[in-house]
């Protein structure tokens, strides 16, 4: 028989998760859906990278590294209910050639929603300009956070938008950063999305 206290008012065996329990983590892009408990937990993540841009081989010019992906850590309450989380999908470097030469494709955006509103996007970066007289519009600029009112922060420790032509993971941890560019070459692809979703209390 459990016993109520002032110390354990709703008695034991009232823990929500186990002590630091990640509940999702993963960087394979695609969006996955589970039930959780309303708690507080740690969100660490970032959008996907920017593909570079492809280089003109005739003339040895290089095109323009993608942008790298926003990120966010901190902690934040989420309500019981169906969590929605997709991890973003890397850009694609653009194509090299003798003369011409293609953009990078944008890396997508991670996000986090609940019950169908979504309250935290991590922008993806977007794909570096290729070179040539075919040059691509693309700028590879950064990705854009966007945290929801909706959400409840409780605190952070991280929350930047990407930057612009950058092969660095603002994470630090390899993902969400944008791709390289190489001579006379196709670009080189940016880095996937991130996500970790661990129970605070």
């Amino acid at each position: 028989m459990t016993i109520k206290t002032k110390i354990t008012p709703l008695g034991a065996g009232n823990t929500v998760y186990p002590k630091d329990f990640v509940v999702f983590e993963s960087s394979t892009p695609g969006t996955y859906t589970f039930e959780i408990k309303k708690a507080q937990f740690e969100v660490t993540g970032s959008g996907a990278g920017g593909g570079g841009g492809g280089s003109a081989g005739k003339h040895a010019w290089y095109g323009q590294v993608g942008g790298s992906a926003a990120a966010f850590k901190g902690i934040v309450q989420l309500e019981k209910g169906t969590l929605t989380i997709t991890v973003g999908t890397p850009g694609e470097g653009g194509y090299g050639s003798g003369r011409n030469a293609g953009p990078g494709t944008n890396g997508t955006a991670t996000t986090v929603s609940v019950n169908g509103i979504t309250l935290l996007t991590l922008g993806g970066g977007n794909g570096g300009g290729g070179t040539g007289s075919g040059t691509g519009a693309n700028n590879g600029a950064g990705g854009i956070l966007t945290i929801s009112k909706e959400l409840k922060v409780i605190s952070t420790q991280l929350q930047e938008n990407g930057v612009a032509h950058s092969m660095v993971s603002i994470l630090g941890n390899g993902f969400g950063a944008g791709g390289n560019i190489r001579a006379a070459s196709s670009g080189l692809p940016g880095t996937a999305g991130y996500i970790k979703v661990q129970f605070v209390k």
